[in-house]
């Protein structure tokens, strides 16, 4: 095999890229699973699950008719 300088160069080239997708196959099957910002539930700056407000679509639109309640008999009136 002659090896120029210009075999040199791409067997430099396909050396780099091979490092670089192992690097990222490395990164993907190791990486945290969880996010670093509160992916669980043991982040001090997040709040536990069963800390968070939960709100139920009823109690929405109960708040909604609440703030707007022409709105409300409008779309009543298109229900109906």
């Amino acid at each position: 095999m002659n090896l120029d300088w210009q075999t040199a160069a791409v067997l430099v080239l396909i050396a780099a890229a091979c490092a670089y997708l192992a690097r990222a196959a490395w990164r993907t099957a190791w990486r945290r699973k969880a996010g670093a910002c509160g992916g669980c539930g043991t982040c001090p700056s997040n709040p536990a699950q069963d800390e968070r407000d939960v709100v139920s679509v009823g109690e929405l639109a109960r708040t909604a008719q609440q703030a707007s309640p022409e709105a409300a008999n409008r779309n009543g009136a298109r229900r109906g």
